[in-house]
């Protein structure tokens, strides 16, 4: 019996996970204040002490810096609360992020994933809404500060994560969750589910993420989803933090980035499943750059009549990096085998920080370069960047229907065969299938489907593991 065989009896997403997840979804909306307030107003968590202690330690350090933020004088004081109140409101949505996912099953992933940047969405509009009636910064931020009071009755609402406390060896503390939890759900959990000296425990985080160094594709994988995590963050807050440059309204065209951001979210969320993470991640990986590319030449060339050119292309831009970004947490997941996956998104959440640290850099290139070629750099650079990390994409497998990896020998055979790669469900028909064709001297990489298949002079033995198509140069691929 393994820990998602147990959720598959308590309810894999039942009234008790979404209550729950309901409240660890809230705090999103804060640190999406705290995280932009610096447009009006002016690390990651170590889980050995457990998931519910850290999110404790951080939403004090983020109340705590947020107040002193709004009565501090000095510039030195100034930089060191805004330092603790970022790792604070950054290590609080990780570990949110990581209990919500832990308390579903594996099948209802994909929406948790996606519903906590929709709140993340909500709190970029509120700030707007509460920004333009409080125009006393002082004022604005003791106000900010207080919103994550509430969060403190997180230390009664919301449990441990029951995974991690298997993972722990306190297999009693978890027992007690997943019995509440059942109950919650009106579902019954049998003994022979909780006989904990024949529990499988997952074999998460046993290898170091160093380790993959020794497959020289998976180190090849690993710094495109890297590049991918950077690009996706620097061009956010580029677009996001720089919403005062704009023409019109900063208050308007807040509201207008955060409601673009929610849709982006819902649209992509729908998208998932019809068309897979790495085609829907090239897409607007896509938008995203040929929108922040093209979006200053309006202006600089048409005049001041075009400037609601400007700002729509901005808000295009904007729909398509926020996808981007909430596309590739999921597919983040799926890609990192089970042994380095938790390594593999943090290390990639770092990159993303690295991103946003560049980020107010080449932003500024409006201002040191100046005239029309500083107006223009920044939004090429961030355009420029997207397309190209949106083609590196290619070279990442497709993950939808897919059996997930769990060993690194798996992941680097993962994508490259047809016949480990999907379910044995009628999903697996629209499962897509990487291999690699040697067209002259170039290598490419060449994605097929099941009824791509069917529909050209092609032969799909799932049986036997080989795929004849013509349309491939007649290649053949063996299991």
């Amino acid at each position: 019996m393994k820990y998602d065989d147990i959720l598959s009896l308590i309810g894999p997403f039942g009234r008790y996970q979404k209550r729950c997840y309901g409240l660890l979804c809230l705090p999103a909306i804060p640190i999406a204040i705290h995280t932009m307030a610096t447009v009006f107003i002016l690390a990651l968590p170590d889980h050995s002490l457990g998931r519910k202690k850290m999110m404790m330690i951080s939403i004090l350090l983020h109340i705590g810096a947020s107040f002193a933020i709004a009565f501090t004088s000095s510039l030195a004081y100034l930089y060191t609360f805004l330092f603790i109140n970022g790792a604070a409101v950054t290590a609080l949505y990780i570990i949110n992020f990581v209990i919500g996912m832990e308390l579903v099953g594996p099948d209802k992933r994909k929406y948790t994933g996606f519903v906590v940047v929709l709140f993340f969405g909500m709190g970029v509009v509120i700030l707007a809404g509460v920004a333009y009636f409080i125009r006393d910064w002082q004022t604005l931020q003791l106000v900010l500060a207080s919103l994550p009071v509430p969060f403190l009755a997180y230390f009664w609402l919301v449990p441990e994560s029951p995974r991690w406390l298997i993972t722990r060896g306190r297999y009693e503390d978890a027992e007690k969750i997943l019995r509440t939890a059942a109950r919650v759900n009106r579902r019954e959990l049998p003994a022979r589910a909780v006989a904990w000296d024949t529990f499988e425990r997952d074999a998460s985080v046993q290898e170091p993420l160093w380790r993959i160094i020794t497959y020289p594709r998976l180190v090849v994988r690993t710094l495109i989803v890297f590049l991918n995590w950077m690009v996706c963050s620097m061009t956010y807050y580029g677009l996001t933090l720089n919403v005062g440059d704009l023409a019109g309204s900063i208050y308007l065209n807040s509201v207008l980035y955060g409601a673009v951001e929610i849709l982006s979210y819902i649209v992509c969320m729908l998208l998932l499943d019809r068309v897979g993470r790495r085609r829907l991640h090239l897409a607007c990986m896509f938008l995203a750059g040929i929108a922040c590319t093209t979006s200053p030449f309006p202006v600089i060339y048409g005049g001041k009549d075009l400037q609601w050119l400007t700002v729509l292309l901005a808000i295009v831009g904007k729909f398509g990096v926020s996808g981007a970004f909430a596309v590739i947490w999921v597919y983040s997941t799926e890609v990192f085998p089970t042994v380095v996956r938790n390594s593999g998104v943090s290390a990639s959440s770092m990159a993303a920080r690295m991103g946003g640290v560049i980020s107010p850099y080449v932003a500024n290139l409006s201002v040191t370069v100046g005239g029309n070629v500083g107006r223009l750099l920044p939004l090429v650079i961030f355009g420029g960047i997207s397309l190209l990390a949106g083609l590196m994409s290619l070279w990442l497998p497709e993950t939808r229907y897919t059996k997930l990896p769990d060993t690194l020998k798996e992941a680097n055979e993962f994508g490259r065969y047809l016949h480990s790669l999907c379910y044995d469900t009628e999903e697996s028909a629209a499962c897509q299938f990487g291999a690699y064709d040697v067209v002259g001297i170039i290598v490419k990489p060449v994605h097929l489907s099941c009824f791509w298949a069917l529909k050209y002079p092609s032969i799909l033995n799932r049986k036997s593991g080989y795929l004849i198509s013509n349309e491939v140069g007649d290649a053949w691929f063996q299991r």
